[in-house]
């Protein structure tokens, strides 16, 4: 903050932000974000993963993943298809609770 805002921010501040806007992502996570696809709609899901070192100093397995469905694209036939409408789902921990936020969304 103070390299390219010019600006000081004490640690327990950033504290306090991070948990409140954890507090809003995870209860907004909780509702289904992407309406269910109809019968003749394919539903896109792309997903991936990445080790990250966390402050205990241990790594652990972060998953993300990205669903959109065909009628929320606007111009499929584009090089630049643009997507109305998806949903991300993000996961730190096992592979099964992901796959279950997944099928959740």
């Amino acid at each position: 903050m103070e390299n390219f805002l010019n600006t000081s921010v004490s640690s327990p501040q950033v504290f306090r932000v991070t948990n409140c806007i954890s507090e809003y992502v995870e209860e907004a996570t909780t509702q289904r974000l992407l309406s269910p696809a109809a019968k003749e709609e394919v539903l896109y899901a792309e997903v991936d993963g990445s080790m990250i070192l966390t402050k205990e100093e241990q790594w652990h397995k972060v998953k993300l993943g990205w669903m959109f469905k065909s009628s929320d694209c606007l111009n499929p036939n584009m090089d630049n298809c643009l997507i109305s409408q998806s949903h991300y789902v993000c996961h730190l921990g096992s592979s099964s609770e992901f796959v279950d936020k997944m099928t959740d969304s």
